[in-house]
């Protein structure tokens, strides 16, 4: 079993994350906290973990337009609960 992704993996599995973050965006702006209920985990800091960790291993990208919006993005959508342990 590979241990690390091709390039061409790492694009499919970026945008995917991306489409979702963009997704969330756009339903945070229509229904605020509401949104969070829609998921199992409904912890926004559990999701913001997760997307500021995955964009922490897509530092290769950091300076396509792809991954400065991603991080936008993130500051938009989780800034508000922003922890210590980790930087958006």
């Amino acid at each position: 079993m590979r241990d690390k992704a091709t390039l061409d993996e790492k694009i499919i599995i970026f945008s995917d994350k991306l489409s979702n973050l963009r997704s969330i965006f756009w339903d945070y702006r229509r229904v605020g906290e509401k949104l969070w209920d829609r998921f199992n985990m409904k912890d926004p800091a559990k999701h913001a973990w997760y997307y500021s960790s995955f964009a922490d291993l897509m530092t290769e990208f950091r300076n396509e337009p792809a991954y400065i919006e991603y991080k936008q993005l993130l500051r938009v959508v989780f800034g508000a609960v922003r922890d210590e342990e980790w930087r958006i």
